[in-house]
């Protein structure tokens, strides 16, 4: 707090970089509570004392926010898992069930998975004809804080990335003296691209659903044509399917970054604002006028395999002799698709804005 306020004697945090800047602290807090009336009272919410402020600022340094506690949790991971074998003198079967559920090491983290197995042999003939039918399958469902692509600088080489939420990077670099929550409980905003920011809120209204699904279905057959060949056949199917869904609300920061234009300043230095190149000295304006983002990543792939395969065991004397020749065919079919929504709107009716 100290260097804050040193910062501040020297005039680093001037009323408009600091109410009305890209970035800002408990300095925006302040110059904002200094300048709004409480409706209730009728009064503003800080007065414009030297013990006022002063007391304002001891309650931000003494509330010496850990952010990893308030960001990271302690939650345990649960693996249930039921299996099923049997058989008899011509047949076996294996199967199994099992579910993962981890709630993550983060607010915003979750992962919960069911997976199937089931494998059945049927054995003929002395065993010199063997059939193995299996299944496999998993369905995954996890949710993960929402996340923008990287770009890279190539003037000073390297990347960055818009409204970045990693909840480590932010516990490790945010400031100690902003808090989650004020008095009262409520979530206290700070300003982070023009726009009210708090992390909590953020988790919330930009986030990231991730679903997986994965089906493989094979079938393997062997013929022991003597003592010393065998012949052997496989065929398999998978199909693998993974959806990444990244809802963007319009309560999110990065919503509110693409409408800051409160003041021409605001306006003027905002990125995210439409600007006109045939006018540059009119204001930029919003172009997301009505609701949020979703944009949408969907791939798919579907594979076939098939294996027909010799295999050559002899023993003579002291020395074996074996080879194995094989030959397979495969096929695969993968597919991508992507879909960015403007205007997204998921308090009426989810819908979109028929104006973007």
């Amino acid at each position: 707090m100290s260097i804050y306020q040193e910062m501040n004697r020297k005039g680093y945090f001037s009323v408009q970089n600091t109410l009305y800047g890209r970035r800002s602290g408990i300095y925006h807090q302040m110059y904002k509570a200094l300048g709004t009336v409480d409706p209730s009272t009728g009064r503003y919410y800080l007065e414009n004392t030297d013990e006022a402020k002063r007391a304002f600022m001891r309650e931000r340094e003494y509330a010496n926010t850990n952010w990893f506690k308030e960001v990271f949790t302690y939650n345990p991971i649960h693996t249930h898992t039921v299996t099923f074998s049997g058989g008899g003198e011509n047949s076996t079967m294996y199967a199994s069930i099992g579910f993962y559920d981890d709630r993550g090491w983060t607010l915003a983290d979750n992962v919960k998975r069911i997976t199937a197995n089931i494998k059945n042999s049927f054995y003929w003939n002395e065993d010199k004809i063997k059939a193995t039918i299996s299944a496999q399958g998993n369905l995954r469902n996890q949710n993960s804080p929402g996340t923008i692509s990287q770009r890279k600088n190539t003037v000073i080489g390297t990347f960055e990335r818009d409204f970045d939420i990693n909840p480590f990077a932010y516990a490790l670099g945010t400031s100690r003296t902003l808090r989650p929550r004020n008095a009262n409980g409520e979530p206290e905003y700070y300003r982070n691209n023009w726009a009210p920011f708090n992390i909590l809120n953020e988790f919330d209204n930009n986030y990231l659903k991730t679903e997986v699904l994965d089906f493989k279905l094979q079938g393997e057959l062997s013929y022991r044509l003597n003592d010393n060949i065998e012949a052997k056949g496989l065929a398999s199917v998978r199909h693998a399917v993974t959806k990444s869904s990244h809802f963007i609300t319009e309560q999110s920061n990065v919503i509110q970054a693409f409408r800051a234009n409160e003041t021409p300043y605001v306006a003027q230095e905002n990125i995210y604002l439409l600007k006109n190149k045939d006018n540059p000295l009119q204001l930029p304006q919003v172009a997301l006028t009505h609701g949020g983002m979703f944009n949408k990543t969907e791939t798919s792939l579907r594979s076939y395999l098939g294996r027909f395969a010799l295999d050559y065991n002899k023993q003579m004397g002291e020395h074996d002799i074996r080879a194995f020749g094989f030959t397979e065919i495969r096929y695969a079919d993968r597919s991508i698709n992507l879909s960015k929504v403007m205007g997204y709107n998921t308090t009426e009716g989810i819908r979109c804005s028929p104006i973007l």
